[in-house]
């Protein structure tokens, strides 16, 4: 059964040292005991979100990060302007992680429906999380104190000009929140299909343990020019990969993502004088 989330750092501490998941290191999520914990209960990896959101941090920690992370996001964002590779939005996500965790950043990947509204759109462009198609949710980071680090919005297969609106990433620490409803996460074709049968169990778990999320974890809307971009959370996703140079699935500019850290990011980083 799923635990109700929490941000009690006490209470997290206590869950996870019942299951004897030790939660000194970053990405404790790949810890044999969250492994075996998460597979009788897929919540936990939401609850590794929400201590990372929880957990003590002191300026020391907030000046590490805001300093190291947009260093890491500009030369990644740099390194990749030559990749032709359209919506690897979750593949930049988990790259990104685990550069973070790399640098010693906490972080996790969230999940869920992104929105664009401008004049010259005329109707919003989604990515939902819930669609008739495959793969249409889209994949961000979180990496307190900072709520968005997107690096792929722009990289997305645009037909309506929505590319020029967009700025190259995105990197905030706060901005105006809002309180999701079911809607901003299924498409209209979708909710037609539902209305006309009965749900299968598999889904209203899904839709479930969506909402579940988003009371949870905050959304987002953002503006940049004449457009509004709208970041609603639904789930959390991490790497599967226990290490950075166990990433192989795609190349980077030709690069494996632990050649992307040891050829370029590790050495710029260095040059900065961490």
């Amino acid at each position: 059964m799923a635990r109700r989330l929490t941000g009690n750092v006490k209470k997290l501490a206590r869950l996870f040292s019942s299951k004897r998941i030790p939660i000194e290191g970053i990405g404790f999520y790949n810890h044999p005991s969250f492994l075996q914990a998460e597979r009788t209960d897929p919540s936990f990896l939401d609850q590794y979100a929400a201590w990372v959101r929880a957990r003590p941090r002191d300026k020391k920690y907030d000046d590490h990060v805001r300093k190291t992370l947009p260093r890491i996001v500009d030369i990644v964002v740099h390194e990749l302007r030559d990749d032709t590779a359209m919506g690897a939005c979750r593949d930049a996500s988990m790259l990104l992680t685990k550069l973070f965790e790399l640098e010693g950043i906490w972080c996790y990947a969230a999940k869920g429906a992104v929105s664009i509204d401008a004049p010259s759109l005329g109707t919003s462009t989604n990515f939902w999380l819930f669609d008739t198609v495959e793969n249409a949710a889209h994949v961000w980071v979180v990496a307190p104190p900072f709520e968005i680090i997107d690096i792929t919005l722009r990289q997305q297969h645009y037909s309506h000009g929505e590319r020029e609106l967009l700025p190259e990433f995105v990197l905030l620490e706060s901005a105006e929140t809002f309180t999701p409803v079911l809607s901003d996460f299924c498409s209209l074709e979708l909710r037609g299909q539902l209305q006309q049968y009965e749900p299968p169990q598999s889904i209203v778990d899904a839709y479930t343990k969506t909402m579940e999320c988003a009371d949870f974890f905050p959304s987002y809307r953002v503006k940049f020019g004449t457009a509004l971009v709208s970041y609603a959370v639904g789930g959390i996703t991490v790497s599967e990969a226990p290490s950075i140079y166990e990433i192989t699935n795609r190349r980077w500019n030709g690069r494996l993502a632990g050649e992307l850290y040891d050829n370029i990011v590790r050495p710029k980083l260095s040059g900065v004088g961490r």
